[in-house]
């Protein structure tokens, strides 16, 4: 492996290198125990002068360096490197491991790390992952996915703007000390236990692909959820109705500063459990503008009968919103249930202006007049259309009348719209 890299600085424009090692018996998917991965030893310190690389991108999978700073003296003009164990090869990294490699590579602004595994004081307990940069570390984005690490402390990030966390399912704790510039955090899997006041700075969140219900106690929720005091934009996926945002304890918590909020539904929930949740997710976001609602179908092999409960419990019928101005409804298929949501929905937003269905999962780009409206999908024949739109006035004018609504003027238009690539994020 060492001639390897070797041949590799003779090409001394060379900006791009992936090495990929196979440990004999792993490539192959043999059985038995797990294969250890190539080590390749750190130069002397004046060597790696001489023959240090510019590289600027590496990928190493199941190739690593005898400790951390071997990186850096190997490869000082670094700025993304992705360190990649597969599921038969063994690496168990020293406490100090990582924590060398950044210091190292001054100039390293990406890091992703694939199932990597800290060494802890005892072989059943790892050790946490520790990231403690100095003032004048470049680093913007870190991505963990399916490590083995059960706490995560970011002591010093100055320069870290997104954080991504995939199915890592030991990680429990997550701390944020110093990392002003932290905007962005994605986290697939069960939501952490948060400590520390360094997520003042969040201003959009994604939580989803949560496997193991069970795991997650309503304080954690609650914990996790008070850590995002300003964030903007939300993004969560939903599986299990019964759980998550939708018992009274959360009533505390308000997230007053999110604009955005977008949520992925199982297409199987019952009315009464959607209603439910969403006067539940309007009453802690006062200041929601954007509401965007996806409809999926549950994976193979799971189940998609739920426990509907009552299904006359009207208690969730009679919220309102001041400030939601926009919904979008994706894969939205014009059932009765559907319909009668966006019905309370017109009804119990003063504000609202847009409302925009979309059957497939491609968004559509709408330009719409101050007055806002309705945009149909272009699928709906002609006679569906008209009988859509009247069922959403007449759905309008009988929620006024129940709930003593104050009438307001809301113009209903049918649109014909080009399909073009749309981001709900970023508008």
């Amino acid at each position: 492996m060492a001639e390897c890299l070797a041949s590799a600085f003779r090409w001394p424009g060379l900006e791009r290198l992936a090495v990929y090692a196979f440990p004999r018996g792993a490539a192959a998917g043999g059985a038995g125990a797990k294969q250890p991965a190539h080590v390749f030893p750190d130069p002397e310190p004046v060597r790696a002068l001489l023959t240090a690389s510019r590289v600027v991108t590496l990928h190493a999978k199941n190739c690593l360096a005898q400790s951390g700073r071997g990186y850096g003296l190997l490869f000082p003009a670094l700025t993304r490197l992705t360190v990649e164990i597969t599921p038969r090869v063994r690496a168990v990294f020293p406490r100090s491991y990582f924590g060398d490699l950044l210091l190292s590579c001054r100039e390293l602004v990406f890091l992703r790390l694939v199932s990597c595994y800290v060494a802890g004081s005892a072989a059943a307990r790892p050790s946490p992952f520790v990231v403690d940069l100095p003032p004048s570390s470049k680093l913007r984005e870190l991505i963990l996915e399916t490590c083995s690490f059960v706490d995560l402390r970011l002591v010093s990030a100055p320069s870290l703007e997104r954080l991504v966390v995939e199915r890592c399912d030991l990680l429990s704790s997550l701390t944020v000390g110093i990392a002003p510039r932290l905007a962005t955090m994605v986290w697939h899997g069960v939501p952490p236990r948060m400590y520390g006041g360094g997520t003042a700075s969040l201003r959009f969140v994604e939580l989803r692909d949560w496997d193991e219900y069970n795991r997650v106690s309503e304080k954690q929720l609650a914990s996790f959820f008070l850590s995002l005091p300003k964030v903007e934009v939300l993004e969560l996926r939903y599986l299990d109705p019964s759980r998550f945002l939708v018992h009274p304890t959360f009533s505390p918590i308000r997230l007053e500063n999110l604009k955005k909020l977008l949520i992925d539904l199982p297409r199987v929930w019952p009315l009464h459990r959607i209603k439910k949740l969403l006067a539940k997710l309007l009453e802690i976001a006062t200041c929601l503008e954007k509401l965007h609602i996806h409809f999926f179908a549950l994976s193979s092999g799971t189940s998609e009968e739920w426990d509907t409960g009552t299904p006359h419990d009207d208690s969730a019928d009679d919220f309102q919103h001041t400030f939601l101005r926009q919904i979008v409804m994706d894969r939205f298929e014009g059932t009765k249930d559907q319909i009668a949501l966006i019905r309370l929905l017109l009804s119990s937003c003063g504000a609202l202006k847009t409302l925009l269905l979309i059957r497939h999962r491609a968004l559509l780009e709408v330009k719409l007049g101050r007055q806002g409206g309705i945009a149909c999908p272009s699928w709906l024949m002609e006679d569906k259309k008209a009988e859509f739109v009247s069922q959403l006035r007449d759905g309008i004018y009988s929620c006024r009348n129940r709930f003593k609504i104050k009438r307001r003027h809301v113009t209903f238009c049918i649109m014909f719209v080009q399909r073009s690539p749309f981001s709900w994020k970023s508008s």
